[in-house]
């Protein structure tokens, strides 16, 4: 299966199932109502890995997003990727509960079930991981610190973000990325 998000094609293996979390219709109908709601962008299933997929691409607009590669930023009412991506992880865990609770009473829940059933199940009997991912293209090198610091820095601040959470947590971009899960090209 493909997505296309933010510029970038994501080929996922026919074993995944995969949706774009934040244009489901109990997202946009139900969830978005709350005022500050975020959802990730996208989520995939297989028999041993839950994916929740945030993807950021300033290919082209690296140095306006610069401060945004900084752990616990704030600017213009704006949060730096850290921030944002661990919100949209917890916001969409309790979408994902909120949709479970009324899926008897609707199909646009329902369709989010095997997405709540296996983070409850799999992952709560450790039978599969959960795996955060932030995908961000157009990350540069600055005076102070390499592209892969700031990564580093990005992936060890959304982790303490997310101490609450059993998941693992990777930040990476088209030059960086193992192909573990997923294909990935601009």
């Amino acid at each position: 299966m493909t997505i296309e998000e933010s510029g970038l094609r994501f080929d996922f293996a026919p074993s995944y199932q995969v949706i774009k979390f934040d244009e489901t219709n109990f997202y946009r109908q139900y969830f978005n109502k709350l005022p500050g709601s975020k959802g990730i962008d996208m989520m995939a299933l297989s028999s041993s890995v839950v994916l929740m997929i945030e993807v950021k691409n300033f290919t082209g607009y690296e140095m306006d997003n610069t401060w945004r590669t900084v752990s616990n930023k704030l600017r213009d009412g704006e949060e730096s990727l850290d921030i944002e991506v661990a919100k949209k992880v917890a916001m969409s865990l309790a979408c994902l509960f909120g949709a479970s609770t009324k899926k008897e009473k609707s199909s646009n829940a329902a369709s989010l079930d095997p997405y709540f059933e296996s983070l409850a199940g799999k992952v709560g009997r450790q039978e599969a991981k959960l795996q955060v991912v932030l995908f961000v293209e157009g990350v540069t090198d600055s005076h102070a610190r390499t592209k892969k610091m700031k990564m580093k820095a990005l992936t060890d601040s959304i982790k303490r973000q997310l101490s609450w959470l059993a998941c693992d947590v990777l930040v990476e971009d088209t030059a960086l990325h193992k192909a573990a899960y997923f294909g990935v090209t601009k």
